[in-house]
Protein backbone atom coordinates (compact mmCIF):
# COMPACT_ATOMS: atom_id res chain seq x y z
CA UNK A 1 0.00 0.00 0.00
CA UNK A 2 1.62 3.37 -0.89
CA UNK A 3 -0.04 6.96 -0.07
CA UNK A 4 1.05 9.52 -1.85
CA UNK A 5 2.36 12.87 -0.21
CA UNK A 6 3.20 15.68 -2.47
CA UNK A 7 3.47 13.73 -5.79
CA UNK A 8 6.38 11.54 -3.73
CA UNK A 9 5.37 7.76 -3.16
CA UNK A 10 5.62 6.51 0.65
CA UNK A 11 5.31 3.07 1.94
CA UNK A 12 2.56 2.87 4.52
CA UNK A 13 3.77 4.38 7.78
CA UNK A 14 7.46 4.13 6.92
CA UNK A 15 8.70 7.80 6.44
CA UNK A 16 11.37 8.56 4.35
CA UNK A 17 15.02 7.90 6.03
CA UNK A 18 16.96 11.46 6.58
CA UNK A 19 20.63 11.73 5.81
CA UNK A 20 22.37 13.00 8.93
CA UNK A 21 23.92 16.21 9.53
CA UNK A 22 26.39 16.96 7.04
CA UNK A 23 29.66 17.20 8.60
CA UNK A 24 31.26 20.83 8.92
CA UNK A 25 34.74 19.64 8.28
CA UNK A 26 35.82 19.15 5.30
CA UNK A 27 36.11 15.75 3.12
CA UNK A 28 39.45 13.97 2.94
CA UNK A 29 39.89 11.77 -0.14
CA UNK A 30 42.08 8.46 1.20
CA UNK A 31 43.69 5.71 -1.17
CA UNK A 32 42.40 2.51 -1.74
CA UNK A 33 43.67 -0.17 -3.57
CA UNK A 34 42.55 -0.74 -7.47
CA UNK A 35 40.45 -4.34 -6.27
CA UNK A 36 38.55 -1.93 -3.63
CA UNK A 37 37.36 0.54 -6.11
CA UNK A 38 36.55 -2.47 -8.79
CA UNK A 39 34.33 -3.99 -6.36
CA UNK A 40 32.23 -0.73 -6.83
CA UNK A 41 32.73 -0.46 -9.99
CA UNK A 42 28.64 -0.96 -11.95
CA UNK A 43 25.14 0.06 -12.71
CA UNK A 44 22.68 0.80 -9.88
CA UNK A 45 19.32 1.17 -9.97
CA UNK A 46 17.84 3.43 -8.18
CA UNK A 47 14.26 3.47 -6.65
CA UNK A 48 11.48 5.82 -8.05
CA UNK A 49 11.25 8.43 -4.41
CA UNK A 50 10.53 11.90 -3.44
CA UNK A 51 14.08 13.11 -4.61
CA UNK A 52 14.63 10.82 -8.02
CA UNK A 53 11.14 10.96 -8.86
CA UNK A 54 10.83 8.27 -11.39
CA UNK A 55 13.62 6.82 -10.50
CA UNK A 56 17.25 6.86 -12.01
CA UNK A 57 19.95 4.64 -12.61
CA UNK A 58 23.33 5.18 -12.03
CA UNK A 59 26.43 4.04 -13.71
CA UNK A 60 30.00 3.96 -11.48
CA UNK A 61 33.33 3.45 -13.21
CA UNK A 62 37.17 3.81 -12.47
CA UNK A 63 39.20 6.51 -12.96
CA UNK A 64 42.31 5.70 -11.67
CA UNK A 65 42.47 6.69 -7.95
CA UNK A 66 38.57 7.39 -7.86
CA UNK A 67 35.37 6.23 -9.03
CA UNK A 68 33.11 8.61 -11.31
CA UNK A 69 29.43 8.48 -10.83
CA UNK A 70 27.10 9.08 -13.62
CA UNK A 71 23.27 9.65 -13.25
CA UNK A 72 20.10 9.14 -16.08
CA UNK A 73 16.53 10.11 -15.54
CA UNK A 74 14.66 11.36 -12.47
CA UNK A 75 16.57 14.46 -11.08
CA UNK A 76 19.48 13.27 -11.72
CA UNK A 77 22.26 15.88 -12.29
CA UNK A 78 23.39 15.49 -15.88
CA UNK A 79 27.34 14.74 -16.47
CA UNK A 80 30.07 12.57 -14.69
CA UNK A 81 30.61 13.44 -11.15
CA UNK A 82 34.26 12.46 -9.81
CA UNK A 83 33.19 9.94 -6.16
CA UNK A 84 36.65 9.95 -3.75
CA UNK A 85 36.98 7.32 -1.23
CA UNK A 86 36.86 8.24 2.56
CA UNK A 87 36.65 4.84 3.76
CA UNK A 88 36.58 1.81 2.16
CA UNK A 89 32.62 1.70 2.01
CA UNK A 90 31.87 5.83 2.07
CA UNK A 91 32.08 8.12 -0.83
CA UNK A 92 32.06 11.68 -1.53
CA UNK A 93 31.08 13.59 -4.55
CA UNK A 94 33.44 16.20 -4.60
CA UNK A 95 31.69 18.95 -6.74
CA UNK A 96 28.59 18.27 -5.19
CA UNK A 97 29.21 17.26 -1.54
CA UNK A 98 27.03 14.77 -1.35
CA UNK A 99 28.30 11.25 -0.28
CA UNK A 100 27.73 7.85 -1.23
CA UNK A 101 27.87 4.65 0.79
CA UNK A 102 28.25 1.24 -0.74
CA UNK A 103 26.47 -1.79 0.75
CA UNK A 104 28.97 -4.61 0.68
CA UNK A 105 28.44 -8.46 0.79
CA UNK A 106 30.53 -11.12 3.01
CA UNK A 107 32.81 -11.52 -0.65
CA UNK A 108 33.08 -7.87 -0.33
CA UNK A 109 31.53 -7.16 -3.32
CA UNK A 110 28.82 -3.76 -3.35
CA UNK A 111 25.36 -4.90 -3.33
CA UNK A 112 23.64 -1.63 -3.72
CA UNK A 113 24.45 2.01 -2.80
CA UNK A 114 22.92 4.92 -0.12
CA UNK A 115 23.42 8.33 -1.67
CA UNK A 116 23.16 11.52 1.24
CA UNK A 117 22.44 14.18 0.29
CA UNK A 118 24.21 17.10 1.02
CA UNK A 119 21.42 18.95 1.35
CA UNK A 120 19.79 19.20 4.95
CA UNK A 121 16.06 18.01 4.65
CA UNK A 122 16.23 15.40 1.65
CA UNK A 123 16.05 11.83 2.62
CA UNK A 124 18.76 9.35 1.11
CA UNK A 125 18.09 7.51 -1.99
CA UNK A 126 18.75 3.93 -2.25
CA UNK A 127 20.22 1.26 -5.10
CA UNK A 128 20.66 -1.68 -5.62
CA UNK A 129 23.12 -2.97 -7.79
CA UNK A 130 21.76 -4.65 -11.25
CA UNK A 131 22.89 -8.05 -11.94
CA UNK A 132 25.71 -8.14 -14.93
CA UNK A 133 26.26 -10.00 -17.58
CA UNK A 134 28.71 -12.34 -17.98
Amino acid sequence: MAIFVGFAPFQCLEPPRMAPEAPTLPHTAIKLEPKLLDACVGEYEIVPDNVFGMGAKVTIVRNDDHLVWQAFGGNALPGPLDLYPESETNFFLKDVGARVTFIKNDKGEAISIIHHWAWHGLPDSEGKKLKSEK
